[in-house]
């Protein structure tokens, strides 16, 4: 059998029901508040792989994890904050299912809290 045969020619109609929602819209804001903070601190590599679970993985939690896990200087109170502020959000999306918590945590505890920034 052909794949002509199997796939039409052109797709009319996408029954809704069929449709993946873009739920994990509060993965991207959280990423998306913090982003200019956190890029900064990081170097080409960690930057790149940071970038790439965001843009070509579709996972901005991972891709917080990631920057949070390769962060090597203080992190600024302001994203600290931000980031506190959406963990409950990210527990009730899918129980912080990337742990941004645990890595904002080790973050906190290897690295400090840039209290000026």
């Amino acid at each position: 059998m052909a794949l002509d045969d199997v796939m039409p020619a052109k797709v009319t109609y996408i029954d809704p029901s069929r449709v993946l929602p873009v739920d994990n819209e509060i993965e991207y804001e959280a990423f998306d508040a913090v982003a200019d903070k956190l890029l900064l601190l990081l170097g080409n590599t960690a930057r790149r792989h940071t970038m790439e679970d965001y843009e070509d993985g579709g996972y901005p939690a991972e891709a917080l994890n990631s920057a949070l896990c390769a962060i090597q200087v203080p992190i600024p109170r302001s994203a600290v904050d931000i980031i506190r502020s959406y963990i409950p959000k990210l527990n009730e999306f899918n129980d912080d299912w990337f742990g941004v918590e645990e890595a904002l945590d080790n973050a906190i505890e290897r690295c400090g809290i840039d209290e000026s920034a």
